[in-house]
């Protein structure tokens, strides 16, 4: 087991607390309105210190999101050789909806109700997180898909993982929600998808998020999620 030295510990207190600071700021006062410096005076801390933990604006408000992305993309480049796509989703559903507390789940769920294009840019990149990680997943020697079936695939997954997030952000029970989720995914897609999916390869050369065979993968910035969204200031 791992420890953390003193000084990380500070360092992620700092962190937390500054963007606590900001998911306040935005749902208060709103995103655009909202600037680093008002954000390191309410922190008080220097503007420097904020940009030092979260270089853009941007990242204050979807560092939950990037995690929540990152955890999805770890979570199909570990899978076990005899997990399905729906193992992994079960697994990372569940984890979501027990990673936050409530009081930053109540945050993060009034800045986006107060700012419906920072809302747009977290299921953007949520939804390229699914799209990249099912993709690489049957990709895989052996699996024949045509296109419009692994859009299909990719395209009930981001439903259900938009609907079961908001589901959590508005305050549902997450077994239940969890469990109403993955019976969806589970009678859509083994209705359509092969009855398997050869496991990893062993021998180090499977596609991953990270490999050559997938460069968009580790491409989850914010400023695609911008993109995406179009509609949020930066100044």
């Amino acid at each position: 087991m791992v420890t953390q030295s003193l000084r990380e510990r500070l360092k992620a207190r700092r962190r937390a607390a500054i963007q606590r600071t900001a998911l306040e700021l935005f749902a208060e006062r709103g995103y655009d309105a909202t600037t680093i410096v008002d954000i390191a005076a309410e922190a008080e801390v220097a503007p420097r210190t904020v940009t030092l933990y979260f270089p853009a604006k941007a990242d204050l408000a979807l560092a939950n999101t990037n995690a929540a992305a990152d955890r999805l993309k770890a979570a199909f480049t570990a899978r076990a050789p005899d997990e399905t796509i729906l193992d992994v989703l079960d697994r990372w559903l569940l984890a979501e909806g027990t990673t936050f507390d409530p009081d930053t789940v109540r945050l993060v769920a009034a800045m986006f109700t107060a700012n419906p294009a920072l809302r747009a840019m977290h299921n953007a990149v949520i939804t390229q997180a699914i799209d990249v990680s099912v993709r690489a997943m049957v990709d895989a020697p052996g699996v024949e898909m045509d296109q419009f079936l692994i859009d299909v695939i990719s395209g009930a997954v981001a439903g259900v993982v938009h609907a079961y997030l908001g589901a959590i952000l508005t305050g549902n029970d997450v077994k239940t929600t969890h469990d109403t989720a993955m019976g969806f995914l589970r009678a859509g897609i083994n209705a359509v998808i092969p009855r398997s999916i050869p496991p990893p390869a062993h021998n180090h050369s499977r596609t991953t998020p990270e490999s050559p065979a997938c460069p968009e993968a580790s491409d989850f910035s914010t400023q695609h999620a911008e993109q995406a969204a179009g509609r949020v200031s930066f100044s």
